[in-house]
């Protein structure tokens, strides 16, 4: 076919010669099509499942537009293909084909879960078989190395490990040599099959590696290359290209990752790949260019530009693009031969290297619906983009699949034909009279037809498809169900189909003649039970072999459905099943009529007669008579009509026609010394001129040139082609400037007879005997250093000019990404300004700055200025300018810019600025523009970094690093980094001060030289840096310090929030709203003043903010804090004054949250239980806060926290293992969580999933909350007992020790009957450890049981509540005595309540970060679980003669315990005291002052009791866990030790659950309290006062003052009292006279309780003892009073 082209070329050109037409000719090699031209469809049916008749459908209407190949990506994230025989061999081991085969069903299902997920082996042989009917030939697409999801999961379930690059879901590791060969192995099976089919090319993707993992982490192929490992991905695509050619197809592979960024140093890639060009990359992704590839590599190109990309579903205005809109723009404006270019500078590809076009449906979103619209929506695209390109496709108006459709109502459209070649439209309606606008290019021949209303009689009958042992009626011998039923207008009466559902089964209707209706009705029986329509497609045809799916149905018995008719007249309805199922089929009724506004659905009789609506349609036929384009108006319709052939009669001859060379309005030339090199003359005899592709004017013009100014020659550089008609040519007159009056040309041909021109849009026009082609140049400026600037207009430097001229003035300067900019300002002026004469409405001119290898452009704006300084028309050197400029909010200046130009808004284009086009001109002699070019480097390895740090929060403040160009490989700040002297400092490598008179600061004026020249600083202002959170721009934050990295190439500046800027501080320890004064924001003036107005903005989390009646603010957050949040109040006042006070929440080191901070889905079988109180936390500033972890509001919860939580009840269905419920997740920063619950006999299991930023799983709980309580013995009364929740607020997740970072926990709830955690009647002894703690191997079993994926036993921290705990082969919630498996299987069916009920937070802030400005004693603090630290506290299987952890439980007698005799009571992280049960422990390391805490909580309170009675930790009565201080004791050695009781005359159950320690105490190791304890619970009073009552205040406010009162018997001399164990004091009688004056029988005694002494949010312990005359001492009475 090459050979018979040149040798048609060889007599068109003979023919010019001779001066014959050859009109007809030239069309016929065109108008059929390039048969050996490839003009294919891509399908990704990877990613979403097509259903075989849905792809015979795409193909029919591929064959009837003339496209020759259907791209089918069977392989792209999912695999949607499987193969009969799926085994394979790699690394000498064979996977099975049942277990290949399941492992990616498995994945797709995990990708995407369809009601059938893949196309079988016999399915694809229909198609290929089919398509090869239709002349349509398969291409597959199976991609890797990534777009991998389902193999990936594959080979992970087979056992591989590792696979996986960088925790990529979708793309393998190419070291992974098991990776590797196994994905190889497995496609070299599908290619096998599909060369054993015919198959010529396969596609084996290659493109965007690791697209789910950052640049930084190794992500995309800059990462690749980055990280060293793009020679692994040459190697891997050579290796498949071999693979692929062995069987002697063509392997094909996407553009981006041939030679990405042109890197060939790391290997050659196999040139027989022909090459998909999708796209020319973006800015970060520098792909190389199809000319790279094609013209200097050799590759044969696809053209596969994403122009003419659709993405399913997507419909305009979605911001991701791809979507219905652009699609059909692409496809109508943008030519088959148009490849993507990224740089209009790039040359295009050889046209012999492409060899075809591709265009392609995706579906990034696989639940997108597909559907008859989006059928269409594809046809139509096909269609468009075949019809546009007439060329290489024809496009047959016989054998097309669209059902039979009446003309539609004229809509505007483009028609493309060749010079004698015709287009036919079909519209309904009269027009008759259409003409075109000019037909000396185009004619139209308008036929009008109008037909009489027919009578169409009809008769329906009713059928099914065959099944086994199935006649119409049911079965054999019976026939009460047969087809008729469902036309027969009884819904009582139905059809049964007595087989299973299986896909492509049917029940249809024949109405004997195709009649017009609306809509079709189904319904289901009412009696129909299992035996509904699982899924089915609702399809109508006219003739039986063209069908049109109308809708989707599943059947719900009783129930009706309305599909509406998208078909105009119709014979025949199926309801054809697509997904199978076990179940027989009951279908009532098929109805087929009308439906009314309501949608009201009126039935059609089953026999009739149909009376049609008379039509009237026009057939329009437009046929080309000349190159050119013209319009015709059809109604309200505008067609577009493009002739590509001979030229019109007033387009010149073969004679020769000029380009000509200009600047403005001033002739340029070639050649300095011949005053005739002005122009080029162009002829038939030009170099490619007569070709069909033409020649490119910017090769026929000079790159450089010369043009004369003020007598002198100057160089100026060519910029574009223009095409001028008449009345804009461009003169030498004064002022005559075209530049935009134009049309940019980028080719001219002499084609069938005619000089012919193309747009950037790749349409070609004829030239006019009387336009003129114009080759503009811009001269070269020195105003920018980095990159090279080119302007249009000549300009004065300051000081040189007419003086009776006023002058105006342009200055040009780059932005570094940091928002440096160059020069600085004070340099501008004299730098890089032009001068320019003014006069009325004068424009900039052009500013067209282009990209280098250094720098690419990402925006262009404009700024105004004026002059300052002299007034003469001349601008003086000594002058200046001031720039237009806005103030942020920090009060910091930034030019009040205009965007004329960015990189997304206008991309594909020219940076450049065009004064006259953007109407950006002068307002007035002495004003001046600024123009600013935003630079974007373009990354290299021996680029320098700068990064912004967030410490408050540890995280990097600006996107992406800012890079530095430098040249030379060696350069490091550590040697570059230099002082304004030139000094390096770079050696230095840390600045730990931000005060600037410190020789500890980094130098605002520090620099290293670019690779510009530049002495390049470093922006420290973070509100002037671009692309940031606006947060940064408020000015809250300061500098602080500046750091290089090891290896010197990263500069880092850190920053904090700026203290001084926040007037209040308040701790925030639990998610319940904060109330704060107004008086402790608002001081001095403003204080006194009224306020008229107040508005609210929070930054860095999410809140809401109010206004109290008293002018209060009211702070709840809303999610879970992450940082400090900065309420910033904008409170205006009545005398117009206004001030904008900052408040500060932030986080206390331990957080609760309620549960309403964990997100449910939208759907969700999580409800909330219980009503949430109302009431507000503690009001505590920072630094005087008291105990975190500690509000009074929480005192009196007995139930849940707050009184709600989430509960979700789950019931397993029948024959299941298992229910789970839907997921919750919650975000936070800290080193660590609580998740709180509640537990009972009715309770199930929760599973969490703690993950890292990257989505990474890092730890992994499985919780089975179930807890029976206590059981009680003969001689002890049971203490927890009773039904439902037994322990409320349990933390029954406890997740510590985290590196300090933001994590996310996902949360289900679970209840399983146990089938697959125990296997045997009672657990082996190798199951559960001595311990009691539950196995791995329980822990893989139960997650098997679950359908857990995704998450390892060995990572899973299992614990249980109970004995009978299903994770320790128990029963859990379901019946106590059905111990059996078998008898567990035969019980009815368990249900169970999961609950989540709150979450703690721990250390939000790092000591570095904010803590440190916590009250004293809550800083340098740690948390440890009571149970672990006094279980650490000694190997219990030492036998050490020594006790430092003792533990007294009441057994009838109290009696001492050691901690290896221990078993925990209550449930995981809680350890319980019942009455009369004590703990105690020794410490190491403390001394006083140190911070010693303990969370606790009430369980099993009776309603009128005053709760805990216990001489530390007393009256506690609330369930909510909550801290408290306790006072450690000193023993007879001088250590000391922390003891807990609970009395016995206490009522309830004291649950201890975390300490909070100073960090410098640690276990102690050789204290002995055994007889140190059993001292103190043994000590007997050796006098009893007859009477001896104490009472005080259980809270005190803050600043007041409190009196303790003693009254006692008169046996009583004196009383004594400590304060948390203090030193004693001695009390005396208050009323001794009273007494002995027989006006008083109690002696009182008191005092003071003072609060201020105390400390704010603080609880102290106040003991007392009487002595009598003889000193002996009674019992000590212990009163607690919080500080609140």
């Amino acid at each position: 076919m090459k050979k018979i082209k040149r040798a048609l070329s060889l007599v068109l050109v003979f023919c010019m010669l001779c001066t014959m037409t050859v009109t007809g000719f030239a069309a016929d090699t065109t108008s059929e099509g390039q048969t050996d031209f490839m003009k294919v469809v891509h399908l990704d049916a990877g990613r979403k499942y097509f259903s075989v008749d849905s792809i015979k459908k795409i193909i029919n209407n591929a064959s009837a537009d003339g496209y020759n190949y259907l791209e089918l990506g069977v392989g792209n994230d999912g695999l949607r293909f499987l193969l009969d025989d799926m085994s394979v061999t790699a690394k000498d081991k064979t996977y099975s084909s049942e277990a290949v085969s399941q492992a990616i069903h498995a994945g797709n299902e995990a990708y995407y879960n369809f009601d059938t997920d893949e196309l079988t082996q016999s399915e694809m042989d229909e198609i290929i078989s089919y398509a090869d009917k239709k002349g349509i030939s398969i291409i597959p697409l199976i991609n890797s190395p990534g777009h991998m999801d389902a193999i990936i999961d594959c080979m992970e379930s087979l056992g591989l490990s590792g696979v996986a690059y960088k925790n990529s879901a979708r793309t393998i590791d190419l070291t992974n040599t098991k990776a590797v060969a196994f994905t190889q192995a497995l496609i070299q099976k599908y290619v096998n099959y599909f060369v054993g089919k015919g198959c010529k090319y396969f596609n084996m993707g290659a493109d965007e590696y690791a697209n789910d993992v950052t640049q930084d982490a190794g992500g995309w192929f800059a990462g690749l290359i980055e990280k060293k490992g793009y020679g692994n991905f040459v190697t891997y695509v050579n290796d498949m290209a071999k693979i692929i050619e062995g069987t002697g197809m063509t392997p094909m592979a996407f553009n981006d990752g041939i030679y990405y960024n042109y890197t060939d140093n790391a290997g050659t890639f196999d040139t027989n790949i022909l090459v998909s060009y999708w796209s020319s990359g973006w800015s970060g992704y520098d792909v190389a260019s199809a000319s790279f590839l094609a013209n200097e590599k050799g590759f044969k190109i696809l053209n596969t530009n994403d122009a003419w990309y659709y993405v399913l579903g997507r419909q305009a205005g979605n911001k991701s693009g791809y979507t219905i809109a652009t699609a059909k723009n692409g496809v109508q404006n943008t030519k088959y031969n148009k490849v993507p270019k990224r740089y209009s500078s790039d040359a295009d590809p050889a046209t012999e290297q492409v060899i075809g076009s591709m265009l392609c449906v995706w579906c990034d979103s696989p639940s997108a619906s597909y559907n008859s619209t989006e059928e269409a929506n594809i046809a139509d695209l096909m269609k468009t983009f075949a019809t546009n390109n007439p060329e290489v496709f024809t496009v047959s108006n016989s054998g097309t699949t669209t059902p039979n459709k009446a003309p539609t109502a004229p809509a505007n459209k483009e028609i493309n034909l060749s010079v004698g070649g015709t287009a036919t439209e079909t519209v309904s309606g009269d027009y008759s009279n259409v003409k075109t606008a000019d037909d000396s290019i185009a004619t139209v021949t308008a036929e009008y037809t109008k037909t009489d209303a027919p009578s169409i009689s009809y008769n329906a009958s009713a059928s099914v498809s065959k099944g086994q042992e199935y006649t119409d009626g049911y079965t054999a011998g019976n026939d009460k169900y047969p087809s008729k039923n469902i036309i027969d207008n009884n819904a009582n009466t139905f059809c049964w189909y007595p087989d299973a559902q299986t896909a492509g089964k049917y029940m249809q209707v024949d109405l004997g003649a195709a009649i017009p209706f609306g809509a079709v009705r189904l319904t289901t029986p009412s009696g129909a039970g299992d035996d509904v329509c699982t899924n089915a497609d609702v399809k109508v045809s006219a003739d039986g072999n063209t069908w049109e799916t109308i809708g989707s149905y599943t059947g719900e018995a009783g129930k009706s459905q309305i599909f509406t008719n998208t078909v105009d007249t119709v014979r025949y309805i199926r309801v054809e099943l697509t997904t199978a199922k076990n179940t027989w089929w009951k279908l009532a009724e098929i109805e087929w009529g009308n439906v009314d506004a309501s949608n009201n659905f009126t039935r059609m009789a089953a026999s009739g007669t149909v009376t049609q609506e008379a039509s009237e349609q026009t057939t329009l036929t437009f046929t080309g008579v000349a190159a050119g384009t013209t319009t015709a108006q059809v109604g309200d319709a505008t067609y577009t009509v493009n002739v590509v052939g001979d030229a019109p009669s007033n387009a010149p001859a073969a004679s020769t026609i000029y380009l000509e060379y200009w600047i403005t309005n001033r002739q340029v030339y070639e050649n300095s010394n011949n005053a005739n090199s002005y122009y080029r003359e162009i002829t038939t005899r030009t170099d490619g001129v007569t070709t069909e592709t033409g020649v490119d004017v910017s090769k026929l013009a000079p790159n450089q040139a010369y043009s004369n100014f003020g007598g002198s020659w100057n160089n100026v550089y060519y910029w574009q082609t223009m095409r001028l008609d008449s009345n804009h040519k461009q003169t030498t007159g004064e002022g005559v400037d075209r530049t935009a009056n134009g049309t940019t040309l980028t080719h001219i041909r002499y084609w069938n007879n005619a000089w012919q021109y193309q747009t950037s849009d790749g349409k070609w026009y004829s030239r006019k005997s009387d336009d003129q082609l114009v080759a503009y140049y811009l001269q070269k400026t020195n105003v920018t250093k980095e990159i090279t600037t080119y302007a249009k207009d000549w300009g004065y430097e300051p000081g040189i000019g007419d003086n009776n001229t006023s002058q105006v003035a342009l200055t040009v300067a780059v932005v570094y990404p940091d928002g440096t900019v160059s020069p600085a300002e004070s340099d501008m002026y004299s730098k890089s300004t032009t001068m320019f004469n003014y006069w009325d409405n004068r424009d900039i001119g052009i500013v067209a700055p282009i990209n280098n290898s250094d720098y690419d452009i990402s925006k262009i704006t404009v700024t105004d200025g004026k002059r300052s300084g002299s007034n003469t028309a001349i601008w003086q050197t000594s002058d200046s300018i001031t720039w237009n400029k806005t103030t942020n909010d920090a009060g910091s200046e930034w030019y009040n810019e205009t965007t004329v130009w960015d990189e997304t808004t206008n991309a594909g284009t020219t940076p450049m600025v065009n004064g006259k086009t953007s109407n950006i001109k002068w307002s007035a002699k002495n004003t001046a523009k600024l123009v600013l070019i935003y630079l974007k480097p373009v990354q290299k390895e021996t680029n320098l970094h700068v990064v912004y740090w967030d410490d408050s929060i540890n995280a990097q403040i600006n996107k992406s690093d800012i890079q530095v160009v430098m040249s030379g490989e060696n350069a490091t700040y550590t040697n570059s980094l230099k002082n304004s002297s030139g000094v390096v400092i770079g050696d230095k490598k840390e600045w730990n001060s931000n005060d600037k008179s410190s020789s500890d600061y980094l130098p605002d004026d520090a620099y290293v030289t670019n690779s510009s020249g530049i002495n390049q600083t470093f922006n420290k202002d973070i509100t002037l840096l671009p692309n940031v959170d606006t947060k940064y721009q408020t000015g809250l934050y300061e500098y602080q310090k500046a750091d290089i990295s090891q290896d010197g190439k990263t500069l880092t500046l850190h920053y904090a929030v700026d203290n001084s800027k926040v007037q209040a501080k308040y701790v925030v320890d639990f998610g319940k709203p904060v109330n704060v004064p107004i008086g402790d924001i608002l001081t001095g003036e403003a204080a006194a003043k009224t306020i008229a107005h107040m508005d609210f903005a929070t930054e860095y989390g999410e809140a809401t903010v109010t206004r109290g009646q008293d002018n209060s603010i009211t702070f709840t957050p809303t999610s879970i804090m992450k940082m400090p949040v900065i309420v910033t109040a904008k409170i205006k006042f009545e005398d117009g004054s206004q001030v904008s006070p900052k408040i500060a929440f932030i986080p206390a080191s331990n957080v609760m949250y309620e549960e309403s901070f964990v997100k449910l889905g939208d759907t969700s079988d999580w409800e909330t239980t219980g009503t949430a109180g109302t009431s507000k936390q503690a009001t505590e500033k920072l630094g005087e806060e008291g105990i975190h972890g500690y509000d009074e509001s929480y005192d009196t919860d007995s139930k849940f926290s707050n009184s709600s939580a989430y509960q979700a009840t789950l019931k397993i269905p029948s024959g299941k293992d298992f229910k789970e419920t839907d997921k919750t997740t919650f975000t936070f920063t800290g080193t660590g969580f609580d998740l709180i619950s509640e537990c009972g006999k009715n309770t199930g299991m929760l599973l969490a999933v703690v993950k890292d930023a990257n989505g990474t799983p890092v730890k992994s709980y499985l919780v089975d909350t179930y807890f029976t309580g206590d059981e009680g013995t003969s001689d002890k009364e049971s203490i927890i007992s009773g039904e439902g929740i037994l322990d409320y607020q349990v933390p029954v997740v406890r997740c510590m020790g985290l590196t300090q970072a933001t994590y996310t926990v996902d949360v289900y709830g679970y209840l399983t009957n146990g089938s697959g955690a125990v296997k045997n009647a009672a657990k082996s002894a190798e199951a559960t450890t001595a311990e009691g703690e539950v196995s791995e191997e329980t822990v893989a079993e139960v997650l098997d049981d679950m359908s857990v994926k995704n998450v390892k036993a060995s990572e899973v921290e299992a614990t249980c509540m109970d004995d009978n705990s299903v994770l320790l082969g128990g029963t859990g919630v379901e019946e106590t005595a059905a111990k059996s498996r078998s008898a567990r299987a035969a019980a009815a069916t368990p249900s169970a309540n999961v609950y989540i009920d709150g979450v703690r937070v721990y250390n939000t802030l790092s000591e570095n970060h904010g803590a440190n400005k916590y009250t004293g004693s809550e800083q340098n603090v740690k948390y440890e679980s009571v149970y672990d630290y006094v279980k650490n506290s000694l190997d219990v299987n030492e036998d050490v003669p020594t006790k430092p952890t003792v533990y007294v439980e009441y057994d009838g007698d109290q009696e001492i315990w050691d901690i290896a005799d221990y078993k925990q009571q209550g449930p995981e992280n809680e350890v319980y005291l019942t009455p009369g049960s004590a703990i105690a422990f020794a410490l190491d390391g403390y001394k006083d002052g140190d911070t010693v805490q303990v969370s606790a909580k009430a369980i099993n309170k009776n309603a009128d009791s005053d709760g805990v009675v216990s001489e530390a930790l007393n009256g506690i009565a609330t369930a909510s866990e909550m801290y408290y201080t306790v006072k450690p004791q000193k023993s007879g050695d001088d250590s000391y030790y922390v003891m807990i009781d609970n009395a016995e005359a206490s009522d309830a159950v004291l649950a201890l659950s975390n300490l909070k320690i100073s960090k410098n105490i640690q276990h102690a190791e050789g204290a002995d309290l055994k007889e140190t304890v059993l001292k103190k619970l043994n000590e007997n009073a050796a006098f009893t006062p007859e009477t001896f009552k104490v009472s005080a205040p259980e809270n005190l406010k803050y600043g007041k003052v409190a009196t303790a009162v003693i009254k006692t018997s008169l046996d009583v001399a004196n009383v004594y009292v400590s304060v948390d164990n203090g030193e004693e004091t001695k009390l005396e009688a208050t009323n001794k006279k009273a007494v002995e004056n027989k006006k008083a029988n109690l002696y009182s005694f008191s005092t003071a309780i003072k609060s201020k002494k105390l400390g704010k949010g603080t609880t102290h312990t106040y003991k007392f003892y009487a002595v009598n005359d003889q000193g002996d001492k009674s019992d000590t009475v212990t009163v607690t009073v919080n500080i609140t």
